[in-house]
């Protein structure tokens, strides 16, 4: 995945494609939102509001990394980089917003683009077939999320929670929203593929 510049061009032809990642994002938040209060739900336990922020901050990791994987398949570089980018860009905002509200700070949007790069090269040494990432992926998520939520007795075991449930279940969700999202996009970047070969 290429790095995010802070610059944004759109053209009319992007514009569906835009709309799509702002769509996207919004459904990737309440996906990480929904996974990190099931955390909560399975007695897993939070020490403050900053490290809640942290574990969805982690799924949005993950999610970004898995839309890029699916683009990288079906989109050529130019498309995908703009989908990708809005995508980051809008989750950015969307943790921006809710940070400002819970914590009463100011820029949280720098430091979430700087581990969104980090943790994508990350990911990007594992395996991620027939559009299901692999168990070292998944491994990498808990352990991230583990680092957030700490050992303590009664959070010694989230790593296996992510990835035998809230990992793989996230993912499905959202490659699902995202292959129905893009489906139009998914088949006029085949067509531009094929045009361009």
């Amino acid at each position: 995945m290429s790095r995010l510049a802070p610059d944004r061009w759109r053209n009319s032809k992007q514009g569906s494609l835009i709309d799509s990642a702002g769509a996207a994002a919004y459904r990737a938040w309440a996906i990480a939102l929904a996974a990190t209060k099931n955390l909560h739900e399975e007695n897993y336990h939070y020490t403050s509001d900053r490290q809640r922020l942290d574990v969805i901050s982690e799924y949005l990791f993950v999610l970004v990394h898995c839309a890029d994987r699916l683009c990288s398949q079906h989109f050529a570089p130019e498309k995908r980089h703009t989908f990708i980018q809005e995508l980051s860009l809008s989750c950015a905002r969307h943790l921006q917003r809710n940070a400002s509200e819970i914590l009463e700070s100011d820029n949280h949007r720098k430091p979430f683009i700087d581990l969104l790069n980090a943790r994508t090269t990350e990911y990007a040494q594992y395996s991620f077939d027939k559009l299901e990432p692999c168990f070292g992926l998944l491994k990498s998520l808990g352990k991230n999320i583990q680092q957030v939520m700490g050992e303590s007795q009664t959070n010694r075991w989230v790593t296996d929670q992510i990835i035998t449930v809230d990992g793989p279940d996230a993912v499905r969700l959202f490659m699902d929203i995202l292959r129905n999202l893009l489906e139009h996009q998914i088949k006029q970047g085949l067509g531009d593929r094929f045009t361009e070969s």
